[in-house]
């Protein structure tokens, strides 16, 4: 019987995996699309309110600035949603991924994507649609740049020890 020769031992490290169950991931994004529909939906009853969209339903003349404020609220209100929807996911995904022993954690909010989806539409806008071909690789860099990561932990508070395999030849 040979001896294990202890130069042959090689360290892989840690195991990466996603912990993350397929009935929360439908949880989470029915959660999503109620969140954007209610922000969106109260954008509409703001809208409706305010009397924006009086001379849609009536046939009478309405005035233009309502009109123009009823969409601004039904656009910003939908922005908002989408947003709030979006952190959600990208917040419950990365909390249940571990990459090398180390757990991810998505630490950007709400407002900040906002200001910076805000950033990106008037770029877009002013380059009429150019920047908008950047646009994917924003986001994945705003994304990457709110994420980071500690060790994996067990309930004692021990991390995970690395995995080490022997060559048996």
């Amino acid at each position: 019987m040979a001896k294990k020769d202890k130069s042959q031992k090689v360290v892989v490290g840690t195991q990466s995996f996603w912990d993350g169950r397929l009935l929360t991931l439908i949880g989470i994004s029915l959660l999503a699309v109620l969140v954007l529909v209610l922000f969106a939906g109260a954008g509409v009853g703001i809208a409706y309110a305010l009397g924006s969209f009086n001379g849609v339903i009536n046939k009478e003349a309405s005035d233009p600035t309502m009109f123009a404020i009823g969409i601004a609220a039904i656009v910003l209100f939908s922005v908002i949603g989408t947003c709030w929807a979006s952190i959600l996911l990208i917040k419950w995904e990365t909390k249940h991924t571990v990459i090398s022993g180390q757990r991810l954690t998505f630490n950007a909010n709400t407002v900040n994507l906002i200001f910076n989806m805000i950033k990106w539409t008037f770029l877009t806008v002013i380059t009429l649609g150019i920047y908008g071909l950047w646009l994917p690789i924003k986001v994945k860099k705003w994304q990457i740049a709110h994420t980071t990561s500690s060790p994996e932990v067990d309930e004692a508070g021990f991390a995970a020890p690395e995995v080490t395999y022997y060559y048996d030849d």
